[in-house]
């Protein structure tokens, strides 16, 4: 019989999963696949529970009995890759116990990811947990049964002595394969050399190492003899001495993260600044001294390399500090600027001047400085941006801020911390200009002030933002919205079709047919985190649908800082 070969090539699995991989972003659409015919379930099924996660302890019970089931189709816990332990803000972390980790590690042969990140720290020291419940032992026999594991991320919250216990498969060469590693750490316990020195020694493919702890001499010497072959390195904060130690040896770094100690000064900078390796990525979480020579020689060596830099809590971070980095490094397209007060419109003058549109991110929080001057240039220079993310940045105004909506097309992200006037200016501007490319737009500037609220944006205005920003995926907007119709603001939220993730200040009125509404029709939206502590309907709506599939709604007051 002959069979036509373009018919064989789409039977190939290789093929039907990198297609369905490439051109399918959701989730929802995968299953959709799953249904063209059994060979394409057969394929795609160990696609879809690659990365199980679970929001919900309903989702995570599901997931636990159908890992048990006597007769199952598929040996799901096999296709399993990525497991991640958890809690969320509704979950209790009890759920993660002996018993059903034991269960999960016993069915999933084949993990290559792994975060375990279910222990809770002790009101008393951050280096304590308080989960009695979670013996070391587990840790351990997690480790064991993953003998594939390529990345590990260890708990924030937890002693030495535990970790050091439950870290022993990794200490004994067990783990062979493992490349990453994330660990938080005491650098003040005297066991911490020997756990490192334990780890690299038996894990030599090691790469990528994060150790959320201070770095002094001795422990660096440690590092550098256990980790030689890092091209990635953070850890907290760096003596001079440490410094040194670790940039005189680990050659092949290609990203850096870490805080200079008070003792690192920019003579003493100027005197090693040519050990440094070349570097795609650079973050310097803070800094104690204003350091213009070293930056200039240090940008001449970054100036092929470096494509992501970052400074945060950095108070002594001058214009002049940074205009040599934006002239000698070609390569830079993101720029990450966190708590530095001094710098002002006068850099993003620079680095729109020598980047121009090969620049594509930036994100600057709390920085009274930088006003419309410096925002305007970005548009004029920087029509390529894809990412804009202002928090705590009162003297840019909309003037500028229309500017980036209207010449910006590709961009994917607009976020920032706007009030009630820039707000509706904004929103009424992106009801003007279609992009079809935003992702995220939100505004995390919290208010309920009456006054305020009767001059924001409405529910007609949400549904035209609808019509030109088709494909937007995240919408956070934490102000009422004015003269709401519940019928109305719905109908609204079902026209962001893409939608997934939405924060809102709900409306008083809203009731249990409205959430139902939207649950039944609004195919893609995920989570609902309605911004109040109280709402009796949707308390009672949340209290009714526990056990059931569908949106996760959140009642809760974020901050200005948090992110859904």
């Amino acid at each position: 019989m002959n069979v036509n070969p373009t018919r064989l090539t789409l039977l190939h699995s290789d093929f039907i999963v990198s297609l369905v991989s490439q051109y399918f972003e959701y989730q929802d659409d995968v299953y959709k696949c799953l249904l063209v015919n059994p060979s394409w379930a057969r394929m795609l099924i160990p696609v879809l529970w690659r990365s199980p996660i679970w929001k919900t302890t309903k989702s995570f019970q599901k997931f636990l009995s159908t890992l048990q089931e006597a007769n199952q189709l598929y040996d799901y816990g096999k296709f399993i890759e990525k497991l991640t332990f958890k809690p969320y803000s509704n979950f209790p972390t009890q759920i993660f116990t002996t018993q059903t980790l034991d269960i999960i590690s016993s069915k999933c042969p084949n993990v290559l990811y792994l975060t375990f990140d279910c222990l809770k720290p002790s009101p008393s020291s951050y280096f304590v947990t308080t989960n009695n419940d979670l013996p070391p032992n587990i840790l351990a026999t997690l480790l064991q049964r993953f003998p594939n594991l390529i990345s590990f991320k260890g708990p924030r919250f937890s002693s030495m002595q535990w970790l050091g216990a439950g870290l022993t498969p990794m200490r004994k060469g067990l783990l062979p394969n493992l490349r990453s590693l994330r660990l938080s750490l005491d650098w003040r316990d005297l066991s911490l050399p020997f756990l490192l020195h334990d780890i690299g020694s038996h894990c030599p493919l090691i790469t990528s190492l994060d150790i959320i702890t201070d770095v002094p001499e001795q422990t660096a010497k440690v590092i550098v003899d256990a980790f030689p072959n890092l091209t990635s390195f953070s850890c907290i904060t760096v003596t001079f001495q440490s410094l040194n130690t670790l940039i005189s040896v680990l050659n092949k770094l290609t990203s850096l993260k870490l805080q200079f100690g008070q003792d690192i000064t920019d003579e003493l900078l100027l005197k090693i600044t040519s050990k440094f390796p070349k570097l795609e990525s650079f973050t310097l979480t803070k800094g104690w001294y204003s350091l213009p020579s070293f930056m200039k020689t240090w940008s001449l060596i970054q100036q092929q390399s470096l494509n992501y830099l970052e400074f945060s809590h950095y108070t002594e971070l001058t214009n002049d500090m940074l205009l040599p980095i934006f002239q000698s490094c070609h390569n830079l397209i993101s720029l990450k600027l966190i708590h530095c007060p001094r710098i002002t419109d006068s850099s993003l003058t620079y680095l729109t001047k020598y980047r121009g549109n090969n620049f594509k991110n930036l994100i600057i929080h709390h920085n009274y400085n930088i006003s419309d001057q410096g925002i305007s240039t970005l548009a004029d220079h920087c029509e390529n941006l894809l990412t804009l993310n202002l928090l705590e940045c009162p003297k840019i105004t909309s003037n500028s801020l229309s500017k980036i909506i209207i010449r910006c097309k590709k961009l994917l992200e607009f976020y920032g911390s706007f009030d009630y006037r820039l707000t509706y200016n904004i929103v009424n501007c992106f009801g003007s200009y279609e992009n079809k490319n935003l992702l995220t737009f939100g505004n995390r500037f919290v208010c309920l002030n009456n006054t305020q609220i009767s001059k924001t944006i409405d529910s007609s205005m949400l549904l035209k933002l609808s019509t030109k920003l088709p494909n937007l995926r995240k919408l956070d907007i934490r102000y009422p919205i004015k003269n709401v119709n519940p019928n109305k603001l719905i109908k609204a939220i079902l026209s962001f079709k893409s939608l997934e993730k939405l924060c809102i200040v709900p409306p008083p009125n809203l009731k249990r047919k409205h959430l139902r509404l939207l649950d039944a029709e609004h195919k893609r939206l995920k989570e609902i985190w309605f911004m109040t502590k109280e709402h009796p309907k949707v308390r009672q709506y949340i209290y009714e649908n526990e056990n059931k599939s569908g949106i996760r709604i959140e009642l809760c007051m974020l901050t200005n800082e948090e992110e859904i």
